[in-house]
């Protein structure tokens, strides 16, 4: 049975606290002779508590390693997850007990069993490099690894893959399950490793299907080098045939997560027609997005149409606020009737009041983004690129171009398509915690 020791640490704390102010003052000595009285009526969480003592020096002991482990011991025998990973540390160490790499690893699995993921990494690593007395075996290690993953430690497969695929311990034998994984845990960054990997046959055998699969498991989870990547490899027609409509289509995707290259790309094929429909004035649009960060190839190819000015594009922006509050808007993601009056303005800022990302929320981080779209002749909204993000890598960017996707799909189109069709909606938003 698992032990939380977190909360029964705090409640004797409160309890001792609450002696200290009953007697106005007790001493070091007065507090933990209480402790040991508990820890040696049986009490599991005031025995790890006495080992904590002996081990810091805490209460004003001398620290006494022989002591810590003796009441660790005890601890672990009750259930304390953390007091089994402590002797089984001893073990290792030599610390108030001979060393014995065999009761070491017994104690990490003892720990694992109670519940402590780091037991069951470091008690994984022994087996996966066939440490300690226990014999190679991958396939324990990585039923370990999972046991730590389902105890919460979300990152173990990411830790791996990034140990498999770096420095001179690498194992590419072992990152070939470990990083897929990871991806499948939601790091994208691991599929994006294995598929250079595969693309480039770096630690393994070059296999371009592996490598397609990997960056599409990447580009799906928000990795925008992946995005890149794809778009490159169907425009160029490497590691799969030429595919212009996939090359857009990845384009797109990657404009919506901020790369310029790839806005760059679309601009060129509105400016030409090469696989989509030639629109001048959407290749202006998006040479102008480029120009504001001074690139060289949009101010060339304003100053080559003069008809088609940055101050003409600037003039067709329209924002939320700006549009007549009288066009209602039915918020499709909710039945309840007060959303599906809202006009864009209100249900933009109810979508962005409802859109935190969740690793900013986790973070406690603020951000702001900016996305534009083009109203379509049909009143939708395409082609939206993300042009402003800080700080970048907590997914303020991608949050707002999801925004833009529902209010694409709730607008009044025959409407926004009378009014507004060429011209682009900018989105702007700001989140705080």
């Amino acid at each position: 049975m698992v032990r939380s020791v977190v909360p029964a640490l705090a409640g004797l704390a409160i309890l001792l606290c609450g002696q200290a102010f009953a007697a106005e003052k007790i001493s070091d000595a007065d507090a933990f002779a209480e402790l040991k009285a508990r820890a040696q009526r049986g009490d599991a969480i005031s025995q790890w508590a006495v080992s904590q003592a002996y081990a810091s020096g805490h209460y004003g002991l001398k620290a006494d390693k022989t002591e810590a482990f003796k009441w660790a011991s005890k601890a672990a025998d009750g259930g304390i997850a953390d007091a089994a990973l402590s002797v089984a540390h001893a073990y290792e160490k030599g610390e108030g007990i001979t060393a014995d790499p065999a009761q070491a690893a017994d104690w990490l699995q003892k720990a694992a069993n109670a519940g402590s993921a780091p037991a069951a990494v470091e008690l994984g690593q022994l087996y996966d490099k066939g440490q300690d007395g226990l014999a190679r075996n991958p396939a324990q290690a990585d039923a370990l690894y999972q046991t730590a993953s389902n105890l919460g430690d979300r990152d173990v497969w990411s830790r791996l893959c990034d140990a498999d695929t770096t420095g001179d311990t690498a194992d590419w034998s072992r990152a070939v399950t470990h990083c897929p994984k990871a991806g499948q845990a939601g790091d994208d960054g691991a599929w994006l490793t294995m598929a250079n990997a595969y693309a480039n046959g770096t630690g393994v055998t070059s296999d371009p299907a592996k490598a397609l699969d990997a960056y599409r498991a990447a580009a799906n989870g928000g990795n925008l080098p992946a995005m890149e990547a794809l778009a490159r490899i169907y425009h160029d027609g490497t590691l799969a045939p030429k595919d212009e409509a996939q090359a857009l289509t990845w384009q797109r995707n990657a404009a919506r997560y901020g790369s310029m290259p790839a806005v760059a790309a679309l601009a060129r094929a509105y400016d030409s027609g090469d696989g989509v429909e030639a629109d001048p004035k959407e290749a202006a649009r998006l040479y102008e997005i480029l120009a504001r960060g001074g690139d060289a190839e949009a101010r060339a190819w304003f100053a080559a149409h003069p008809k088609l000015s940055q101050a003409e594009v600037a003039r067709n922006v329209v924002t939320p606020s700006g549009m007549p509050s009288g066009q209602i808007l039915y918020a499709v993601d909710s039945d309840d009737p007060r959303f599906q009056t809202l006009d864009l303005a209100h249900y933009y800022q109810q979508l962005v009041d409802t859109t935190y990302p969740q690793r900013a929320l986790q973070d406690h981080k603020q951000g702001t983004a900016t996305v534009e779209c083009r109203f379509t002749a049909h009143g939708d909204l395409d082609d939206c690129v993300l042009v402003e993000e800080s700080p970048k890598g907590y997914g303020f960017g991608p949050a707002l171009a999801r925004i833009a996707d529902r209010l694409g799909d709730s607008g009044n189109k025959a409407l926004w398509a009378d009014r507004y069709a060429g011209k682009t909606l900018r989105l702007s938003a700001r989140w705080k915690p």
